[in-house]
């Protein structure tokens, strides 16, 4: 499984994920509480970068570290250690990923 590493922060109800694999930079947006975070050593995991494309239904936590999964249960997976701890908290919704480079 090919990994990624990049950053995801949050704030005003939106996160956004960015990572850079093999010149192009692929970001995930979506919706979330109003907490403020940031980790810039998130990792991505991803069995292909077909799963880094359209609009994804996303589940997850945020506390001392952030968790999502993207898609299904083999969806893509980012991780990390957040830079400040925030209250723990239940993350759900749809994103959109999108590239560029």
């Amino acid at each position: 499984m090919p990994i990624a590493i990049g950053r995801i922060s949050g704030s005003r109800g939106r996160f956004h994920a960015s990572f850079n694999i093999d010149g192009i930079t692929y970001s995930f947006v979506g919706g979330c509480h109003s907490a403020v975070f940031r980790c810039d050593g998130a990792t991505l995991w991803y069995d292909n970068k077909e799963q880094l494309v359209g609009q994804r239904s996303f589940e997850g936590s945020l506390a001392e570290t952030v968790e999502l999964r993207i898609g299904n249960i083999r969806g893509p997976v980012i991780s990390g250690d957040l830079d400040a701890p925030v209250t723990g908290t239940n993350l759900n919704g749809s994103g959109l990923w999108s590239s560029s480079g």
